[in-house]
């Protein structure tokens, strides 16, 4: 609908969120992202599209000890059900 928009970005080391109304951050001081990636791929024109999130966070840490610099990676396809 007309108006009703969104999108994810970077900023920094910091997910946000962008829509009609207004901005806010998806992580926070405590973490930091190490990699964000969006895609959006289908297979032909008349196939639905299939988006692909990939995220990988860790901890805004200085130390260097192993137990605190743990990162986790998370991905996740969705198919869309409109084309």
């Amino acid at each position: 609908k007309d108006g009703n928009w969104f999108r994810f970005y970077l900023t920094g080391n910091k997910i946000a969120s962008s829509s009609a109304g207004g901005d806010i951050f998806m992580t926070t001081d405590l973490t930091k992202v190490d990699s964000f990636d969006i895609s959006c791929d289908r297979s032909s024109a008349f196939s639905p599209a299939t988006v692909s999130v990939n995220i990988t966070i860790s901890f805004n840490t200085s130390s260097t000890r192993v137990e605190d610099t743990a990162s986790l990676t998370y991905r996740t396809r969705i198919k869309m059900k409109n084309y």
